[in-house]
């Protein structure tokens, strides 16, 4: 997803520098904070200003051994030695330290104290983040919302992002939902990425769909391109051939020389055996960029399709010459019938001969010879290519004895024909025009 697993989390240290004050005048409302306690912070922060982190979590911990080893959390503390400030401080510094798995005890400790305490309930999912607990995290920051006083929209999307890491996607659109439903007016461009991501994780792409538009229109650069990706495979995938090929076609104008769409196009045409305009649309790409072997080949077999074999010639013979010693055998098949339908039998010839060199078995390659013999009337070569066959291949079809029979008869090599033609009769394909030929031999008393 967009957003990944390097989600930027802030780390809220509250209770350093600026927050004294506040948080004593509260403590003083709800449960006074202890002045040894106070001082302790106090000293703890002056550490932290300098940054010298470990120095204050000595301090807090001496501080800390000062009380009963044996106090519980629950039990009365005159001095504050287990206030949840100090273990809210301490975690904090274990934090900053990048030292979360210390960091989570003592966030914990401060909960235990003051389940209601926002700040803690943040840092601690920030902690379990770090520690590769993403659905510890999405259920921590969700608390951090729901204690918070004032709401901000980034806790939640905090939490739907950790259930996203967590591959929860479904408990993460249920919180994206929440934050849709609760802050409308806050939902950053980035979140409505990773909204986007929950919605096709659930397999719900027509949700997707309105935010996919949004985000086409709202980013730049390689980003609103790969979202313009998505929109358009968003509506072949789900049928809308339509919108489609409309949004493909407005990509092209927006962006004529962006390559990919034009190869879109040539597929969405394509895909509906509209092989003119295809063919238009990737000769567009071909000026673009480079095309690749494959991209030859489509562009070769539209143009044999189109009753252009000249131009498919070339492109087959570019293939091979690129290919050189890895010739793929059924472009040099697709060469000679370029060859064929440009009345150009001794090319098609050539070309057969040099796929043979190279794939001496391939019986279609010698089929197709035997029937350039055929029709250039040269039946004694064309016998020898179908016996060859019907010697040597493994895998013998029925047309191969239905041309050497024909062969034969064109050659008045009788026996041989009319032995071909049995042969032939093995195969239902070719049995009619077998039992029609012997017919025709027997009625000439041949």
């Amino acid at each position: 997803m967009p957003l990944g697993k390097k989600i930027q989390f802030f780390l809220l240290l509250t209770i350093i520098g600026v927050v004294f004050a506040p948080l004593q005048s509260r403590a003083q409302k709800e449960e006074q904070l202890p002045y040894p306690a106070h001082v302790i912070l106090n000293k703890a922060n002056d550490f932290l200003e300098k940054k010298e982190i470990q120095k204050a979590i000595e301090v807090i911990q001496s501080f800390q051994t000062q009380g009963s080893p044996n106090q519980r959390l629950e039990d009365p503390d005159p001095k504050g030695y287990h206030h949840y400030l100090i273990y809210f401080t301490l975690g904090n510094c274990y934090l900053m330290l990048d030292q979360p798995a210390k960091a989570v005890p003592n966030y914990q400790n401060a909960l235990k104290k003051k389940p209601d305490f926002s700040p803690a309930w943040v840092n601690l999912a920030k902690s379990y983040y770090d520690l590769n607990k993403p659905i510890d995290a999405a259920k921590s920051f969700l608390k951090g919302y729901e204690t918070k006083t004032e709401k901000k929209a980034d806790l939640l999307y905090y939490s739907a992002a950790s259930f996203m890491v967590a591959e929860d996607n479904k408990k993460a659109l249920e919180i994206f939902e929440r934050l849709l439903s609760l802050h409308p007016n806050d939902i950053k461009i980035e979140w409505k990425e990773s909204l986007v991501q929950a919605y096709l994780a659930c397999e719900m792409p027509l949700k997707a769909l309105p935010f996919i538009k949004e985000l086409t229109e709202k980013t730049t650069g390689k980003k609103q391109t790969q979202w313009q990706e998505v929109l358009l495979y968003q509506y072949i995938s789900l049928k809308m051939k339509d919108k489609a090929l409309s949004y493909a076609k407005e990509l092209t104008c927006n962006y004529p020389l962006e390559p990919k769409w034009w190869k879109a196009i040539t597929h969405l045409h394509l895909s509906e055996n509209r092989y003119q305009e295809a063919l238009i649309n990737l000769t567009v790409y071909k000026y673009l960029t480079p095309l690749s072997e494959q991209e030859k080949k489509l562009m070769a077999d539209l143009h044999m399709a189109l009753g252009i074999p000249i131009q498919a010639a070339r492109l087959y013979e570019e293939i091979i010459s690129d290919q050189k010693e890895k010739t793929d055998v059924e472009i040099v098949k697709q060469l000679a019938q370029s060859y064929l339908s440009l009345y150009k039998p001794q090319q098609a010839l050539e070309s057969i001969e040099k796929g043979i060199n190279l794939f001496r078995e391939d019986t279609d390659l010698l089929l197709l010879k035997g029937r350039i013999f055929y029709q250039m009337e040269r039946y004694p070569e064309a016998i020898e290519v179908f016996e060859k066959i019907t010697t040597h291949s493994k895998a013998i079809k029925g047309d191969v004895w239905l041309m050497l029979g024909y062969s034969a008869l064109k050659a008045d090599q009788i026996e041989k024909a009319r032995y071909a033609f049995k042969e032939a009769l093995k195969y239902s394909n070719q049995k009619k025009s077998a039992q029609k030929f012997l017919l025709q031999l027997e009625r000439k008393n041949i």
